[in-house]
């Protein structure tokens, strides 16, 4: 590979995946590295490497590597104590970023979350908003963001931190679950569903990544990607609903007697080795405001979504017909 390739850890799910595929179609030469690669690696050329951040040969992983896109993390295994999310999360990344400035990469990627932030309201976010995170991977996400700057100021690569909001679209499993469910009138309402929530769409996902990757005004920052634009949990439900043709579901449960049903089903699945279908952090999906101010990602690197929330609706029902 020659010094201007592109690593992508994660390259197995599902924003890693799209991503993979937006490089090689530009011409990249793509590294994916992942445990898993439940997908053929997209058409391109792209090397598929199969393993992990913490155990993967990075020297030979990172060879030739100019842009890395650090995207694995420990995300949903709720049945996992902490220390696996710090193991994975926080010196899985110090790791990487040892590696990838000992390989001489020019610039860094790290993808981290909004979750940093912890409970959220309505109130709109921006990057300068406190950081009060509240479970393991909101803890672990903000720790592994403090782990890579500091790797980057000691060893004198290029960081861009990017903090992306809910990402959806056809490929995401989770974004599969919502739409047949609402398809099928299995999704109940909790609360009141007036909670506003970002989402932005993997196309449009995918295009901000690439931007940090390459705008000059990027390295040192720390960016929300993000659409701008928050509609209530009622109104994605409706709108998933009208894009697949169905009437949208009026089954409504009060939180109280939510909460308690989801911690169960954490100890429940946890006692068997399993990830729970439900749990509290599901709960987070209809109470915890996502209301995020994009204007620095827009007036720094030029970033606009070109989708927007509404058509990637109508864009994931069509494909998931």
């Amino acid at each position: 590979m020659a010094n201007d390739g592109v690593l992508v850890t994660g390259g197995g799910g599902f924003m890693g995946h799209a991503l993979v595929a937006a490089e090689a179609a530009r011409g990249a030469a793509v590294r994916s590295l992942d445990p898993h690669h439940p997908r053929p690696c997209p058409a391109g050329t792209v090397e598929r490497i199969d393993g992990s951040i913490l155990d993967a040969d990075l020297a030979r992983a990172l060879d030739g590597v100019s842009v890395v896109y650090h995207l694995a993390s420990a995300h949903l295994e709720v049945k996992e104590g902490e220390a696996y999310f710090r193991r994975v999360n926080v010196d899985g990344t110090r790791h990487l970023l040892e590696a990838a400035a000992d390989a001489g990469v020019q610039r860094v990627v790290h993808v981290s979350t909004v979750g940093v932030y912890g409970l959220m309201s309505d109130v709109r976010f921006d990057e300068a908003s406190p950081t009060e995170p509240t479970i393991a991977y909101e803890r672990t996400k903000l720790e592994g963001e403090d782990a890579a700057r500091a790797v980057a100021e000691a060893r004198g690569f290029e960081l861009v931190v990017l903090r992306p909001s809910w990402v959806f679209g056809p490929d995401c499993g989770r974004t599969q679950k919502i739409f047949r469910a609402i398809r099928k009138r299995r999704f109940p309402r909790i609360g009141a569903c007036r909670a506003g929530r970002d989402g932005i769409y993997i196309d449009d996902a995918v295009s901000g990544m690439q931007l940090a990757a390459s705008h000059p005004a990027a390295p040192g920052e720390t960016f929300i990607l993000a659409s701008g634009d928050a509609p209530t949990i009622a109104e994605w439900i409706d709108a998933i609903a009208e894009a697949q043709g169905v009437a949208p579901p009026r089954v409504r449960l009060p939180i109280a007697v939510m909460y308690p049903v989801g911690l169960a089903a954490e100890l429940a699945f946890k006692a068997i080795g399993r990830d729970a279908p439900f749990s509290r952090r599901s709960i987070k999906f209809y109470t915890n405001g996502t209301v995020f101010d994009a204007s620095k990602i827009r007036d720094r690197l030029g970033f606009d979504c070109a989708v927007g929330w509404r058509d990637g609706v109508r864009r994931t029902a069509e494909a998931l017909r």
